[in-house]
């Protein structure tokens, strides 16, 4: 029996119905493959002392099973490679400009999530 290292841990918002859905999205996808936790959960102050609750509140944080920490886009095309789309996360770390670009537009929508929660109600809710 062979090793299996710990799946990758997704820190959210966890009072954001917009970071709720999409969480939702990926976990159906991912299943085990990935953990996630609400940043106002007291496990992650003690199992991530190193990320400061107000890092937490500004971005989704991907703890890989080695430690490295990606964080808003990075950490989303991260999530997106774990369930079997890898092309934005390939574009990310080798076309020029995507990296910036990508967390530009990540950062817009954090900072415009009501809006962004009524978008998706509207494209991605049943009957809809």
């Amino acid at each position: 029996m062979g090793f299996d290292p710990p799946s990758p841990v997704l820190v959210y918002d966890g009072d954001c119905d917009f970071c709720r859905f999409w969480l939702s999205r990926w976990q159906s996808r991912l299943g085990d493959r990935l953990e996630s936790l609400p940043f106002q959960d007291s496990r992650v102050a003690k199992r991530f002392p190193h990320l400061p609750a107000d890092r937490l509140k500004g971005a989704v944080h991907l703890v890989a099973s080695d430690g490295t920490i990606r964080t808003g886009a990075g950490a989303v095309f991260e999530i997106m490679s774990l369930g079997g789309r890898p092309l934005p996360m390939r574009a990310y770390r080798h076309v020029p400009g995507v990296a910036s670009l990508s967390e530009l537009g990540y950062r817009f929508v954090a900072a415009n999530r009501p809006f962004f929660w009524k978008l998706t109600t509207m494209l991605f809710r049943p009957g809809r």
